[in-house]
């Protein structure tokens, strides 16, 4: 019964905690005239990371590395497929942001990096510095080089009350949502441990999924909404740091010894998603329904293959 009810209530943050959220930092983002793409790719992504950063270092801290890692490569995995999936359905995204080339680069690379030493079998305070060295550089980077909206300011709002009031607000549906995510995954995960389901397949698909929902429910409102380019920032963004600061962080605090499992096909599902969606901002101009319903399908069969072929090792 109290998993059920972790269940609701984590469920009811979520949603006023996404709406807030969204609406208050892009009238920051006007209010200030920066652009909303990189309040979408940084802040917002950097604050819809924190459930996975808060579960990888909870998990490493007590020895539990395979959910820590699983945690990272499921929550990208959700992030690409069932996040851009489900908005892509909602509405088509149309690709006009120059602004990510970067963080797409960064990211390819970053997995590059992940994949050469989960293959060695460790993740290290070598790993981490790497990582934390890419985040200095590339925050101070795209600090300097951030995009000044081009939106007109609103006169009624523009001024430092309102940027203040409105930033506060953000905050506050940010910190909804870590809550609303920590109390759905642990209803999802009391339920699922009632029904005997290996904590491995927990950490790849319930604890993966519940980390992503901050993101399921930005990106839910912003296709709604017509800001679908949030959406499209929101996932390249969080896949980055999840990475970067999630990982990075949590190996350079607790290195890691990697499963084995991880290498036979996950790591690698990870990879494709993330070559598939540089090649897909770089040569097409639109994420429409039937791509969309393509990442939602394939999301299922991930699912399902974890569900029936893994057996916890």
């Amino acid at each position: 019964m109290l998993n059920f009810l972790f269940l609701s209530l984590g469920l009811v943050l979520l949603v006023f905690g996404g709406e807030l959220l969204l609406h208050y930092s892009v009238i920051f983002a006007r209010i200030i005239r920066l652009s909303v793409i990189w309040i979408s790719v940084v802040i917002i992504s950097f604050g819809t990371s924190a459930p996975e950063l808060i579960v990888s270092m909870g998990a490493s801290y007590q020895n539990l590395p395979d959910i820590a890692i699983g945690n990272v490569i499921g929550s990208n995995i959700a992030n690409t497929l069932l996040v851009l999936g489900i908005a892509t359905v909602i509405q088509p995204i149309k690709i006009q942001l120059k602004e990510l080339k970067l963080e797409n680069s960064l990211l390819l690379l970053l997995f590059l990096l992940l994949a050469v030493c989960m293959y060695f079998g460790r993740l290290n305070i070598i790993f981490g510095l790497m990582c934390i060295a890419c985040l200095i550089g590339y925050l101070c980077y795209s600090c300097r080089n951030s995009v000044v909206s081009d939106l007109p300011a609103d006169k009624d709002i523009d001024d430092g009350k309102s940027a203040l009031k409105s930033l506060g607000l953000a905050i506050i549906g940010l910190l909804m949502l870590m809550a609303g995510a920590e109390l759905l995954i642990k209803g999802a995960v009391g339920i699922a441990r009632l029904l005997n389901i290996s904590e491995a397949v927990i950490s790849l698909s319930m604890v993966a999924l519940g980390t992503s929902l901050p993101e399921l429910v930005t990106a839910v409102f912003a296709a709604y909404k017509g800001k679908n380019y949030i959406t499209l920032a929101n996932v390249v963004g969080s896949n980055l740091f999840n990475i970067m600061v999630v990982l990075g962080l949590t190996a350079f605090f607790f290195p890691m010894t990697v499963n084995p499992h991880f290498m036979q096909i996950d790591i690698w599902v990870m990879g494709a998603l993330t070559f598939m969606l540089f090649l897909v901002m770089v040569f097409m101009k639109t994420i429409n329904r039937i791509m969309g319903a393509g990442l939602l399908f394939s999301y299922a069969i991930y699912i399902t293959y974890l569900y029936v072929s893994n057996d916890g090792s």
